[in-house]
């Protein structure tokens, strides 16, 4: 399962997949990003939250697009990094 959200005044579009997510999900997902950032400014940035995820189908892979991964050990690591760029 994915949950997609934009914090307009941060500039920040929040991705969380937890459990089981499908390639129907991934697709979905996919949608709802588009949709939100459509009239977005570019140079927002995007938080993939994948701590409670369990496993994603590679059916899955196509709808998650090339782009600059860094991982952290915490959320809070990851926020911060946020902040500071």
């Amino acid at each position: 399962m994915y949950s997609v959200e934009i914090d307009r005044s941060k500039r920040l579009l929040v991705i969380s997949a937890l459990q089981r997510v499908t390639a129907e999900q991934a697709k979905l997902a996919a949608k709802q990003v588009r949709e939100l950032v459509r009239d977005v400014a570019p140079g927002f940035r995007v938080l993939a939250d994948f701590r409670w995820l369990e496993s994603m189908d590679a059916a899955a892979a196509p709808h998650v697009p090339e782009i600059q991964i860094a991982t952290f050990e915490t959320l809070a690591d990851a926020v911060q990094s946020l902040a500071e760029q």
